[in-house]
């Protein structure tokens, strides 16, 4: 993958997961510690960033890097749930899991 279209497939998650979470530039520049005209060409595609940046995007998105980098799908998803989860305490991740194994049983049902 070249340079143009990693900064260009890393605008349009920005822009997507920002717009997802009905964040403004203003609030999740904050929140990543950048200013929100940075954001602004990063969701352009007009610049590129550090690997620093890019981390306290994914943090504050709550989303994974790996979402960022890569065109949505299946495995981005997954990774969405694991970056939720990670600084979670382990009883409320078992108490997750619990949740989730009902909703699978219950999608299999139908």
């Amino acid at each position: 993958m070249g340079n143009r279209i990693l900064i260009q497939t890393v605008a349009n998650n920005l822009l997507k997961y920002r717009e997802e979470k009905n964040m403004t530039q203003e609030v999740l520049a904050e929140k990543a510690g950048i200013s929100s005209s940075f954001l602004g060409n990063l969701e352009r595609g007009n610049k590129g960033m550090s690997i620093f940046v890019l981390h306290n995007l994914a943090s504050a998105l709550d989303v994974s890097v790996n979402c960022l980098l890569h065109e949505p799908s299946k495995n981005s998803r997954v990774d969405n749930i694991i970056a939720l989860l990670q600084n979670q305490p382990e009883d409320r991740i078992r108490s997750i899991e619990q949740i989730v194994r009902v909703c699978l049983n219950e999608f299999d049902r139908e």
